[in-house]
C-alpha cells in the first residue's frame, strides 16, 4: 500500500484527486465505445482492469479505484439495472420476494467478476500503489431501488413513508448484501473500501440515524470485528 495513501486513512489530510477510470482519458474512450451495456462492461474482468490501471499509467497518483459501479448490488439481487445516455441509470420494478430469495452464493457468482478484476488488477499494479474498492451505502442504493433512476426528494419519501414495513425488510437486506460485496472485494485483494452515500443529502434530519447512520455504522462493525485493522472511509453527498 502507498505511504502516503496510508497516512491519509491515519486522519493525515489528504490532498483527494479522485476520479473512478479518468473517464474523459482517450483510451478510456475507445474501450467504452465497444461495450453497449455498462453493467456488462463493470463485469468484463479484462475490460475493468485495463481502465482501473489507465490513470495509473498516465500520472504518478497513490491508488487506483476499481472499475465497477455502486449498482451492481441491486443489479445482483434480481432488479434489472441499465444505463441510458444522457439519463444516467434506469432500473426495472423490483420484486421484495426475488430480493428475499436471493442467496449469498447465487449474489457472489452474480459479482464474480468484479472480485476477479480486483484480484488481477491488484497484482498488475505497483505494489507501492493502492487499490481502492467500494460500494454504495444502504440509503443510497434503497434510494435507487425503490425510485428507479436519480432521485428528486419528493419522489423519494412518498415511496418510502408509503410502506414503511415494506422499506425496512429491504434496507436490512441491503445492508447483509452491501456487507457481502465489501468483504468478497477485501478478500480479493482491495488495500481499502470506501462507502459512498451519494442522496444522504436528500434526507431530513429525523431521518438520518434509522436510514443512513445505523445501517452503515453495522457494517462498518461488522467488517471492523473481522479485519479490525482495515481500513475504511465514507463519502456523505450533502
Amino acid at each position: 500500500m502507498s505511504e502516503l495513501f496510508k497516512k491519509s486513512l491515519n486522519k493525515e489530510n489528504p490532498l483527494w484527486l479522485m476520479r473512478q477510470a479518468g473517464r474523459y482519458l482517450p483510451e478510456y474512450q475507445k474501450i467504452r465505445k465497444k461495450q453497449k451495456n455498462f453493467i456488462n462492461f463493470c463485469l468484463d474482468v479484462n475490460a475493468a482492469t485495463k481502465v482501473t490501471l489507465q490513470p495509473i499509467q498516465r500520472y504518478d497518483l497513490d491508488a487506483a479505484i476499481i472499475f465497477s459501479d455502486i449498482l451492481v448490488i441491486p443489479y445482483a439481487l434480481g432488479q434489472q439495472v441499465d444505463f441510458k445516455k444522457n439519463e444516467g441509470p434506469i432500473l426495472g420494478d423490483f420484486k421484495l420476494s426475488t430480493f428475499k430469495k436471493t442467496q449469498e452464493k447465487e449474489f457472489i457468482k452474480k459479482l464474480k467478476n468484479v472480485y476477479l478484476a480486483i484480484k488481477k488488477t491488484r497484482k498488475l499494479l505497483n505494489k507501492k500503489k493502492s487499490l481502492i474498492g467500494f460500494a454504495g451505502s444502504p440509503w443510497t442504493i434503497l434510494v435507487y431501488i425503490l425510485n428507479k433512476k436519480s432521485p428528486k426528494k419528493s419522489q423519494v419519501y412518498k415511496e418510502i413513508l408509503k410502506n414503511t414495513k415494506q422499506t425496512k425488510e429491504l434496507l436490512k437486506i441491503i445492508e447483509k448484501f452491501i456487507y457481502i460485496h465489501i468483504e468478497q472485494q477485501i478478500k480479493a485483494g482491495a488495500d481499502t473500501i470506501q462507502l459512498f452515500d451519494s442522496w444522504a443529502g436528500l434526507l431530513e434530519k429525523k431521518h438520518y440515524d434509522f436510514f443512513c447512520f445505523q445501517p452503515t455504522k453495522r457494517i462498518v462493525k461488522k467488517i471492523k470485528k473481522n479485519t479490525r485493522t482495515f481500513p475504511l472511509s465514507a463519502s456523505r453527498k450533502a
